[in-house]
């Protein structure tokens, strides 16, 4: 069996979509096309392991055992549907297969970073949230730009009035029943008007 032919086959079994496979590994839909089909063609050890990596993970998901994923595409990489192996070829299988893991490794840190500094974020109420449900972030200076640029940023009034976001209490504080939303210090209107009221009658 033939690379192109070994990722069809993981790839249908577990029910994935080239598109949907693509998105997973970061790899475009097109380029997976062609490995399927033309079946002689390889990826890069890069391509490699981002495919194996999202196939490793979906199986994971689907909560699929499967013992030989990793040894099928290591040794179909290297040797195709070669049979019987040398001590240098299952050297080489070993090599490739550490290589796969210190990157396995790397992504998942990568990935722990990021979810990390995106909880620190929200916790902090460093966030933006637009009436759409979108979130964006207040370190990324182009959604900065996009949402508060040209704004009376420091005029209360415009704050409690303005429908483009949502405005925040601090996170210890509960507006939204629903404590599993992160959005769960958002300002109701009817606390906005009070805010507003409070304001206007003290002044």
């Amino acid at each position: 069996m033939k690379f192109g032919e070994l990722l069809d086959e993981y790839r249908n079994n577990l029910g994935l979509s080239i598109n949907k496979l693509g998105e997973l590994a970061n790899v475009s839909p097109t380029y997976i096309s062609r490995l399927q089909n033309n079946p002689e063609k390889k990826p890069s050890k890069k391509i490699l392991f981002k495919i194996l990596n999202a196939l490793f993970i979906e199986t994971a998901n689907q909560e699929i055992k499967t013992t030989h994923l990793f040894s099928d595409f290591i040794t179909n990489y290297l040797y195709d549907d070669k049979n019987e192996f040398s001590d240098y070829d299952i050297n080489q299988v070993q090599k490739l297969l550490d290589e796969f893991f210190e990157y396995n490794n790397k992504w998942n840190n990568h990935k722990r970073k990021k979810l990390y500094s995106l909880s620190e974020s929200i916790e902090k109420n460093r966030v933006i949230y637009q009436k759409n449900q979108q979130i964006s972030f207040t370190n990324n200076k182009e959604d900065l730009q996009k949402h508060l640029y040209n704004k009376p940023i420091f005029d209360l009034d415009w704050y409690l009035k303005q429908n483009d976001f949502e405005i925040l209490f601090p996170r210890e504080l509960i507006t939204n029943s629903n404590y599993e939303d992160i959005d769960y210090n958002v300002l109701t209107e009817n606390d906005k008007k009070m805010i507003l009221n409070l304001v206007h009658a003290y002044m």
